[in-house]
């Protein structure tokens, strides 16, 4: 009996001793694999990073929450005692809390600065939680022994606050920016996800430097997807514009050559009606591959809101689009001069809005 004992303990100490060396095969092949994947796949950057053939990438990113700061749940409790006023209380209040919102403008400058130089964004964690929202992701490997496999990630975003757009572009009490100013986004790098297959879809993209309000096709697509930006490869470009006066030709030579060949824009106004082949999200059902970042601005409330409606109802869509740009008219003092009364809904409804689609996985910024 005791040589059974004897030999069963040699044979579960080597069992232990061959599982302990599989797994550290598996982890450094796997880690081969991964800095091979990164060599053999680097995308193309001219001006505009295009993507490389590749395989599907090993790991992917889970959103598993969205967490207001204590900032933006300050304005969630008291936006709409503001937003009823003709003289302006939103700025007022924004005024009382300047030193929080020049705190936020310095330091969105400063990651923007970072990514733009290439420097990656590896301290986006270290940005102080009191007025940086976040969303929580955990990240998902096909290999179960990936030392990368169940890390938890967080990444900031801008709180939900003030009027939302820049403040100093539209209150007089701060520094003064221009009312288009895009200084307060802050855009997700891609080094934070699994993806980095990046799609544009511009639903009111006017030319590419030139339109009314904020242009957007040059921004969008320069600070996604250019060279040393967030670091995204750029797989298509898709456009709609309802203004007739764009004309494809007026613009095209301005376009950067590496854009032309995914470069795809219908010139005419996107449908608001489920499953027609010119609705923004059959799009994004259709090209299965890579992410989406969504910009929507066409100043017709009848096309806008119901496309709004079927992204925050539909989970698959939400699935595939990460960012999320978007002008809400609504009635508010600070915008009349901008807006006039061509607004639906309530300051307060953008609030509800874009936090309903945080809390869903999507970033969901305010478009000046």
């Amino acid at each position: 009996m005791w040589v059974f004992c004897v030999l069963m303990s040699y044979y579960l100490k080597f069992v232990g001793f061959a599982v302990v060396v599989l797994a550290l095969l598996a982890f450094l092949t796997q880690s081969f694999t991964i800095q091979l994947h990164l060599e053999d796949h680097k995308p193309s950057c001219g001006t505009i990073c295009r993507c490389s053939p590749r395989d599907p990438p090993s790991c992917e990113t889970v959103f598993t929450g969205y967490e207001s700061s204590s900032f933006e749940k300050e304005w969630l409790g008291k936006v709409k005692q503001l937003e009823h006023h003709t003289d302006m209380r939103v700025c007022a209040e924004v005024a009382k809390e300047k030193r929080r919102f020049m705190q936020m403008y310095k330091l969105t400058t400063k990651i923007e600065e970072k990514l733009l130089s290439g420097r990656g964004a590896s301290n986006l964690n270290l940005l102080p939680s009191d007025i940086f929202s976040t969303l929580q992701y955990r990240v998902k490997c096909k290999n179960l022994l990936d030392p990368r496999n169940g890390i938890e990630i967080s990444v900031p975003i801008e709180p939900l606050v003030g009027v939302l757009r820049d403040a100093r572009g539209v209150c007089s009490e701060l520094e003064p920016r221009d009312i288009g100013s895009r200084s307060m986004i802050l855009l997700a790098p891609a080094s934070e996800f699994g993806e980095d297959r990046i799609r544009i879809l511009d639903i009111g993209s006017s030319s590419w430097d030139a339109g009314k309000g904020s242009t957007s096709q040059n921004w969008l697509v320069k600070s996604l997807a250019g060279k040393n930006a967030a670091g995204f490869c750029l797989l298509s470009f898709h456009g709609f514009e309802a203004e007739e006066k764009y004309v494809f030709s007026s613009f095209a030579s301005k376009l950067p050559p590496e854009l032309v060949p995914v470069y795809t824009n219908f010139l005419v106004k996107a449908s608001p009606e489920k499953g027609n082949a010119l609705n923004p999200w059959s799009i994004v059902r259709s090209l299965k591959d890579g992410i989406f970042a969504v910009k929507l601005d066409i100043d017709t409330p009848a096309v806008e809101m119901p496309l709004v409606d079927q992204l925050l109802e539909d989970k698959e869509i939400q699935s595939r689009v990460q960012e999320f740009f978007f002008e809400h008219h609504t009635k508010i003092a600070e915008m009349v001069p901008s807006w006039g009364n061509k607004t639906q809904g309530l300051l307060s409804d953008t609030y509800d809005m874009f936090l309903r689609l945080r809390k869903a996985g999507v970033r969901a910024h305010a478009w000046p």
